[in-house]
């Protein structure tokens, strides 16, 4: 395990409805609970024959539910150092030779070899970058996987209610054969939370269902499973028709 010294900071406290944890570098929330896709990251990895790899794991909580099913050996990025050194704090004694922490912008910072790992979660990470690095960062995990590994991908959508007024445009986008139809630079134009600026990135890529499966084909990935999550856990001020995420599960085929 990587240590984080000198990092004191506290996780933020959840609210009490939703469970978010606001994140510490303006990059969204960490929900407190676990999506479907999550889980079943969680339940492959602890079958896993080699390591694991969650990217932008924040506070860690699928990367510490996967150790305690069982998990061997899980490496854990995030952006921000202080993020993982909170997740190293969380982490029972018993588990820490089996995590290891990876600070660091992915790919550009990260360094870990080719072929190496049976899966990778990104829950909730791509839909905050333009798409030329959605695929830089989906490639990579292409490289990084082993011949049959997994990748499981969360993105949040745009059939989300806090981003019903830019759904016109995204309509109009789609008509046009856009690539990246939910693609906001300045999010706060659309957004009915407008409580909630400070906490994210005013550049926001929402997916649906047609881009998650462009992009992880664009990238190499055999889609073996894609579907829209109901994210009830999300605040009442975001959740609209069940289909606030979407999730995908893609498989490294030689």
């Amino acid at each position: 395990m990587r240590v984080i010294p000198n990092c004191l900071t506290e996780m933020p406290i959840a609210e009490t409805s939703s469970g978010f944890v606001v994140t510490l570098n303006q990059m969204g929330y960490m929900v407190g609970h676990l999506d479907k896709y999550s889980e079943k990251f969680c339940e492959f990895s602890a079958s896993a024959d080699h390591p694991v790899l969650e990217v932008g794991a924040a506070y860690g909580i699928a990367t510490l539910k996967a150790l305690e099913k069982g998990t061997k050996k899980i490496y854990a990025n995030d952006l921000d150092k202080r993020h993982l050194a909170i997740l190293e704090r969380n982490c029972k004694n018993n588990f820490k030779s089996s995590l290891v922490l990876v600070p660091g912008a992915f790919p550009e910072e990260v360094q870990l070899p080719s072929n190496t790992f049976s899966a990778i979660l990104i829950s909730r990470v791509l839909h905050f970058f333009a798409g030329e690095k959605i695929q830089e960062i989906l490639k990579k995990c292409y490289k990084l996987l082993r011949e049959n590994g997994k990748i499981f991908v969360v993105c949040d959508t745009v059939f989300m209610k806090n981003w019903r007024s830019f759904v016109p445009e995204y309509e109009a986008r789609v008509l046009k054969g856009e690539e990246w139809p939910g693609l906001m630079e300045d999010s706060e134009k659309y957004a009915e939370d407008k409580h909630r600026a400070q906490d994210r990135q005013k550049l926001v890529n929402l997916f649906d269902k047609a881009v998650m499966e462009n992009v992880l084909k664009k990238a190499g990935f055999i889609i073996e499973e894609i579907d829209y999550i109901d994210q009830k856990y999300y605040p009442i001020e975001m959740i609209g028709n069940g289909k606030e995420s979407v999730g995908a599960i893609g498989i490294k085929q030689a």
